[in-house]
């Protein structure tokens, strides 16, 4: 499995405009467009709100949330058939694939290692 690269070093400065930007992993990327939704304001990667000029915070747009609820919504989906087809390959039972789906983790790993049956 690749390891992602530390924060630090996915922290870049724009060589035009001399600022600081940073590439998100998928999952940091959606616990901050969560957060984001949540307070209704733009924040930045580091979590501090977005100002306009008169110092207030910027509020999302409806386009914004759209996409960002969109973005949360195909990761969901994502998540839901990878895990129907990780059950699909164990040929788990419809129960068993009933509660392994509503395991995350490290137990849903463990899970699918002790109910694993042969084809």
């Amino acid at each position: 499995m690749a390891k992602f690269k530390s924060r630090e070093e996915r922290t870049y400065t724009n060589e035009k405009t001399g600022k600081l930007f940073t590439y998100l992993t998928p999952s940091e990327r959606a616990e901050k467009f969560a957060c984001e939704l949540k307070s209704g304001n733009r924040s930045s990667t580091a979590g501090e709100a977005y100002l306009d000029e008169n110092n207030n915070p910027i509020k999302l747009s409806k386009e914004a949330r759209a996409f960002r609820a969109g973005y949360l919504d195909a990761q969901k989906d994502s998540a839901k058939a990878y895990k129907h087809r990780m059950a699909k390959g164990a040929n788990l039972s419809a129960d068993e694939t009933k509660e392994y789906k509503k395991l995350k983790g490290k137990e849903a790993k463990e899970y699918l290692r002790s109910h694993k049956k042969a084809k």
